[in-house]
């Protein structure tokens, strides 16, 4: 499976252009190429891996569950591998609370007065 076209949009809208990864400043689109055609530099992670075999994947979460929006985390391209290589130092609590954390304040730099 796949994440759905609708978690990828509520995903990508909620993480406001940014890395969830905390205090990484990246934006997600490098708009300065040759061709004048931005680049998308984020990467969908999951937060318990799709396979019980990858990072994470021995959490207990139904594998149907696994490609669902709340299992997805918005990262740059650095923050993606960092995570996922050193796993049993970001478990899967600490990615879910900065993942709400950071779409808490992206919707905060957002709201209008």
């Amino acid at each position: 499976m796949a994440p759905s076209t609708k978690d990828l949009r509520i995903l990508y809208q909620r993480s406001g252009n940014r890395c969830a990864f905390p205090k990484c400043t990246k934006s997600l689109t490098y708009d300065e190429t040759p061709s004048g055609s931005p680049t998308a530099l984020s990467e969908v992670a999951h937060i318990v891996a799709q396979s019980p075999d990858g990072p994470r994947g021995s959490y207990p979460m139904p594998l149907e569950e696994r490609d669902g929006y709340h299992n997805l985390i918005l990262l740059c391209e650095e923050h993606h591998h960092v995570v996922d290589d050193n796993w049993p130092t970001y478990p899967v609590e600490m990615l879910r609370r900065w993942k709400a954390e950071h779409e808490q304040a992206m919707s905060l730099a957002t709201e209008q007065a």
